[in-house]
């Protein structure tokens, strides 16, 4: 399977893989679980096996922002280690307790997680055939340090199941980067890179790859070379700028995210990145094939075919699992996901325009209410 050059012009699409070191670098996982536990299991048993995994600081951490998830923790252990066969390594999976910074951060915990509980160092044991980490890499590391804290994080929403080369790729795209691990004065910003990407600004939000035809209901607009932000329901960045977005995230947004329980932190995180001047890339497998195939034979959501092209699989509220808890919860008319909600988009396209105007903290939360009816 190929890539296209535009996304990653100096490396295998099919990076070489070594049992011991992966990719090179460690690579830290973060899932952020409320009331679908029972996806986790399912989508760690193939997680596991991509390559950027296999390196000894690889890592998944599973962030539990309720009660109810927290007293799954050993269930999950216990599946993905069934799952696994014996052909993942279970080990890397690490629960975190976040259930009272739940109460003030909602799913925006999975940034704190991120930069304070991921681990700290990573050490470089670059494979030699490597030409990404050869040539691009390994000049810009210090001998005299052999460990530094440069992990590459990937944050993934626990109803998505990711294809694990579109994984790879990803983590090697923040490897890829020139100022990447250090980011030295001087050197370009560290980006985000994913295959969800969404323009936000002051016209609203919108998909500038929307294929169904007209705008969807929630869409405010979709402007041709409007500046776009990647989600991180699936999106892979460094430690670095996670950890300066945490940083920012108390003071200038804490307000807002506590009035939205959650919603539209993908949003500030992405627009805090456009505002720093951070690169923002879409990244898919076989982009441009893929899309012709999808357009001309409409295929649906869950089709093999359109979920290997777009590099993941979005259930949007859970595993179609009849005996889920979130499943009977859908079935009743409860709500599972932010989307459930008839205003979610009305709200994001909101968030956007206030953040285009540079709203912060209590300005930011007044600008919203004031368009939010």
């Amino acid at each position: 399977m190929s890539a296209s050059s535009s996304l990653l012009p100096m490396m295998n699409p099919q990076p070489p893989m070594n049992v011991s070191t992966g990719l090179g670098i460690g690579v830290s996982v973060v899932i952020p679980s409320f009331s679908r536990p029972e996806n986790i299991p399912q989508m760690l048993s193939s997680l596991l096996l991509a390559t950027c995994m296999q390196h000894d600081r690889s890592e998944v951490l599973v962030v539990h922002g309720s009660q109810q998830s927290l007293e799954r923790a050993a269930y999950i252990g216990r599946e993905t280690k069934k799952l696994c066969a014996g052909r993942c390594d279970d080990k890397k999976l690490r629960h975190l307790d976040l259930v009272r910074l739940n109460d003030k951060y909602f799913v925006a915990e999975r940034f704190v997680a991120a930069a304070e509980h991921t681990k700290n160092e990573a050490r470089v044991l670059p494979p030699p055939h490597s030409r990404l980490l050869r040539h691009h890499l390994l000049p810009r590391l210090s001998p005299t340090h052999p460990s530094l804290p440069y992990q590459v994080i990937v944050h993934i929403d626990d109803d998505v199941r990711p294809h694990n080369e579109l994984l790879d790729l990803m983590a090697l795209k923040v490897m890829g980067e020139p100022g990447f691990p250090a980011y030295a004065d001087g050197a370009p910003q560290p980006g985000v890179y994913g295959p969800q990407e969404r323009q936000c600004g002051e016209h609203g939000y919108g998909d500038p790859n929307n294929t169904d035809g007209p705008a969807k209901k929630w869409q405010n607009v979709t402007i041709p070379g409007f500046p776009t932000i990647v989600l991180t329901k699936f999106a892979a960045t460094s430690r670095r700028l996670n950890r300066d977005f945490v940083r920012r995230m108390g003071p200038d947004f804490a307000e807002l995210i506590a009035h939205t329980r959650g919603n539209g932190e993908d949003l500030l995180f992405g627009m805090a990145a456009q505002e720093r001047g951070s690169a923002v890339g879409r990244v898919q497998l076989n982009t441009a094939e893929c899309r012709d195939i999808v357009k001309v034979r409409g295929l649906a959501k869950g089709d093999p075919l359109k979920t290997k092209c777009e590099g993941f699989y979005e259930i949007n509220g859970g595993w179609l699992d009849p005996n889920s808890d979130d499943y009977k919860r859908r079935q009743g008319g409860g709500h599972s996901a932010f989307s459930d909600d008839d205003r979610h988009f009305a709200v994001r396209g909101r968030i956007c325009y206030c953040l285009a105007k540079r709203k912060v903290r209590r300005d930011l939360v007044d600008c919203v209410r004031e368009g939010w009816h």
